[in-house]
């Protein structure tokens, strides 16, 4: 369950959303080697036994108001800080699990975690507390807005209604937009590397879009660092989610950091095209396909032309082979902002014609818009 939440009427679990045709389900595809202990003490910290810690008082500084979403893991709720009279969201660890050790451990390293990234499209946590009850209360910014899916199916819905030739040429702006979002994205996965620490469930569900167009990495639950997967990979099942992981993580093989860069392509495919990078109708044909590394057909879905350089951008994000994708975040975004200022891409070079192409179309661009060139 997501350890950032937004403000919503519904509730109802996002782990149990479904996505595209086939859903957005959390699955546990095999057992991973259980972890060793590491020498880094202050990741060590990260994931220390929290049977005889004690937290702040949870019932002294807040109000619980209204449940807001519920899932396996946790409740989000909406709540009150009485110190400083703000509105807040508050997970509290699903009842049925407080008692086991392993959840709370996870629990508080999923805070730990989150907290130590200071970043501003990560959702600030607030604080760790417990009630007299037992249980472990998680406080953190409440963000009013839509998840990424919403905005996403929103421009779809939109589309649906409009002539052709006027979404042919709104798609280009709100398709520099989009981009402008996911550069955004990417540059907090970045700085969460440079931090050693991999997401491993990115996905639109998993991505907030504000009220004032700031955006937000979300969920932080199933996050490792580094060290912990030099020390001896998993604590235990793998949980994420099929339709946007890695072909080496469904496989149970190795993976690292170029994982989230998968993810980041599959998210990036959707943007581009609005349509899910795998168009199955069912589970098993979802993981057969996320398997394999088999995308859907690089088309838009609503017959919009693409450039090719933001095509062959996509398809190096989304290589099998982690070895043949960007190797990091951050060339992925070099790419991404050189085919915005129309400059070559590494993703696909340029011949003798190109360069002499796209020096006169960066000269010219503002009359190739008009032309709908």
């Amino acid at each position: 369950m997501s350890g950032d939440v937004r403000e919503s009427s519904v509730r109802v679990s996002r782990l149990s959303f479904f996505l595209g045709r086939f859903g957005s389900k959390t699955v546990n595809p095999g057992e991973l080697p259980g972890r060793t202990d590491i020498g880094d003490d202050e990741e060590l910290e990260l994931r220390k036994n929290t049977a005889r810690e004690e937290f702040a008082d949870f019932d002294e500084s807040f109000e619980l108001r209204e449940q807001i979403a519920d899932g396996g893991q946790g409740l989000i709720s909406r709540a009150v800080d009485k110190k400083l009279n703000r509105i807040v969201a508050v997970k509290t660890l699903n009842g049925t699990l407080k008692a086991r050790s392993s959840s709370r451990n996870a629990f508080v390293a999923e805070a730990r975690v989150t907290g130590r990234l200071d970043h501003p499209a990560v959702v600030p946590v607030h604080g760790l507390y417990s009630d007299s009850a037992g249980n472990l209360h998680l406080a953190m910014k409440l963000v009013r807005g839509d998840t990424l899916k919403e905005y996403l199916d929103k421009t779809a819905s939109l589309y649906r209604r409009m002539p052709r030739r006027q979404v042919e040429r709104g798609e280009r702006k709100m398709l520099q937009q989009r981009l402008e979002i996911f550069l955004r994205v990417c540059e907090a996965v970045a700085y969460a590397h440079h931090r050693k620490v991999i997401h491993r469930d990115l996905k639109p569900e998993n991505i907030m879009i504000g009220s004032f167009s700031e955006t937000y990495v979300m969920d932080w639950g199933i996050a490792e660092h580094q060290s912990w997967k030099d020390a001896g990979s998993a604590s235990g099942k793998f949980s994420g989610t099929v339709q946007y992981a890695a072909p080496e993580i469904i496989n149970s093989q190795a993976y690292d950091s170029r994982s989230d860069i998968y993810s980041l392509g599959l998210i990036l495919f959707e943007m581009v095209y609005l349509k899910p990078a795998y168009p199955s109708g069912s589970m098993p044909e979802a993981v057969e396909m996320a398997r394999k590394g088999r995308i859907a057909f690089c088309d838009h879905r609503f017959r919009c032309r693409v450039d090719r350089d933001l095509t062959m951008i996509v398809r190096k994000a989304l290589a099998p082979l982690p070895a043949e994708r960007y190797q990091n975040v951050k060339s992925l975004m070099k790419d991404l902002r050189s085919y915005l200022r129309c400059d070559e891409v590494s993703a696909n070079p340029d011949g003798i014609r190109g360069r002499l192409f796209r020096s006169f179309r960066r000269n010219y661009r503002p009359l190739l818009l008009i032309w709908g060139m």
